[in-house]
């Protein structure tokens, strides 16, 4: 047990959701496949309605040919999924690309099917919860959501940035004495 001071603790921040999903690419082409449309659009329909949200885009090769070029391609892999994502909505101040090139392999370069698997593009989506009022609190306080100055005295209609909506009655709001707060 610690001892009691009447100092409230430094809120700790809110829990982080971190996943990552990759998508991977032919040799030498930055052609998104068939198949990661679907979750590209799961991807921009998740960030568009969670303002806490941000995405780290890393592109990748494997290791043969010239490493110039291989940087070069990682990087234009990496900008050709996040010009997608920002045609669907997402701000591109939300989204950080890299193009690492050959850089951190997950299979051998030595076999043709280990230089498949390091042609890639990595997306990893962060994103706090807010489980509590103080997690909430936390992430305003951090520029990471909305915030509302509230009249409690009046009815207040707010409407967020991805559109949701609350309808605050007034005198909604109790303090601690159990009287409704007025200013």
């Amino acid at each position: 047990d610690e001892p009691e001071t009447g100092l409230s603790k430094k809120p700790e921040a809110p829990p982080l959701l971190e996943r990552k999903i990759t998508i991977y690419f032919k040799r030498n082409s930055n052609e998104l496949p068939d198949e990661s449309y679907q979750t590209l659009n799961r991807i921009a329909d998740f960030i568009l309605h969670s303002t806490a949200a941000r995405i780290s885009i890393k592109g990748y090769t494997d290791s043969t040919g010239d490493y110039s070029y291989n940087v070069s391609v990682s990087r234009f892999r990496a900008n050709t999924i996040k010009t997608y994502l920002v045609g669907k909505g997402v701000d591109s101040a939300n989204i950080k690309t890299d193009g690492l090139g050959p850089e951190n392999p997950i299979a051998t370069n030595d076999t043709a099917q280990g230089r498949q698997k390091n042609r890639r593009v990595d997306v990893v989506i962060s994103a706090y919860i807010a489980n509590s009022v103080d997690d909430l609190y936390t992430l305003l306080n951090e520029g990471r959501g909305q915030s509302f100055n509230i009249n409690p005295a009046e009815a207040t209609k707010l409407i967020a940035r991805e559109g949701t909506m609350i309808l605050i009655p007034a005198n909604a709001f109790i303090g601690k004495d159990g009287k409704p707060v007025n200013t």
